[in-house]
């Protein structure tokens, strides 16, 4: 039974993760509306892992955060430089 909540709570975790980047890649919004959706699936993706994962710590979900802020504001500046 552990595992299966482990497996779900996984899945969980990812999908606030790799969402945004199918919505930004296939809809190709404007920049405040990618701004958005970036912001949004951040918060949704900090809020799973203080939700799911039991006992994390602040700063882990502060830099995990940051890294996947990171990654995604790269994607958004090579995706919409070549767009153009």
């Amino acid at each position: 039974m552990e595992r299966a909540f482990q497996l779900v709570a996984t899945v969980v975790v990812v999908l606030p993760l790799m969402v945004p980047i199918g919505i930004l890649y296939f809809l190709e919004p404007g920049k405040a509306v990618s701004l958005g959706v970036v912001i949004v699936f951040a918060i949704a993706a900090a809020f799973t892992m203080l939700m799911l994962i039991p006992g994390v710590r602040f700063d882990t979900i502060f830099l995990g955060t940051a890294a996947y802020m990171a990654v995604q504001v790269t994607f958004l500046a090579n995706f919409q430089s070549a767009c153009k």
